[in-house]
């Protein structure tokens, strides 16, 4: 009958919608974040009998990095790409204002073909906001709430950091409401949502020191998560 039709498609739509929210949510086919061996020695016990401390300042923290061509060689993932995110950072804006945001690295042209992405969520697809960062390394994007909340235009300039970080100085090139896992309506335990500003991963790592990143990959056809 038409009315069980109708149900059906509305079914089909909502069943849709969540799974989309859900692919959003999460930026590609599969994300994961590994831990990374450190220079720091294991936690030592506590407590009557345990071993006393070492004497003397402790050795800043250095992460070692996994092997990460591994991924690329797992059965049925396609592509594997490394993404960055730092939600503790802030951001230098002109007249001296230090914003909180969220910093996210990426690999541009891996990133656009691991990432999904909804069509109709931006002005322009967003492989052409991807080409915008891939055409400068100093080239970042900024979310619509950080330019309006901040005077913010394109072509302004921008820097990030974090706590024990130097700084990373760039120029915005674009302006974007919406980007892969990012949720521009969430809120955090200090209030309103942290900002996003996303920049090339290869200058992150030139420019700062060495800090887990997560793992993304694109599963291929038939391939199983």
């Amino acid at each position: 009958s038409s009315r069980t039709s109708l149900a059906r498609c509305h079914s089909r739509t909502i069943n849709r919608s969540a799974e989309e929210r859900i692919r959003y949510a999460t930026g590609a086919d599969v994300t994961l974040r590994e831990r990374w061996p450190t220079n720091q020695p294991p936690a030592m016990p506590t407590g009557p009998g345990a071993p006393a401390a070492a004497e003397g300042p402790a050795a800043p923290l250095e992460y070692r990095e996994p092997d990460f061509g591994r991924f690329t060689r797992l059965e049925g993932v396609s592509l594997a790409t490394k993404v960055f995110r730092r939600q503790d950072a802030v951001a230098g804006i002109a007249r001296g204002t230090w914003v909180r945001t969220t910093v996210m690295g990426i690999v541009p042209h891996e990133f656009g073909v691991v990432g999904w992405f909804r069509p109709g969520l931006l002005p322009a697809h967003w492989h052409q906001y991807l080409n915008l960062l891939a055409a400068s390394p100093k080239a970042m994007l900024v979310s619509e709430g950080f330019a309006k909340r901040h005077g913010v235009k394109a072509g302004d300039p921008i820097e990030i950091t974090w706590e024990g970080q130097g700084y990373l100085d760039g120029v915005v090139y674009g302006i974007v409401p919406y980007w892969p896992s990012w949720n521009p309506h969430e809120v955090d335990a200090q209030g309103p949502v942290r900002e996003l500003v996303v920049t090339n991963l290869s200058c992150l790592q030139a420019s700062l020191e060495l800090a887990p990143d997560e793992v993304w990959l694109k599963i291929a056809p038939g391939g199983s998560a």
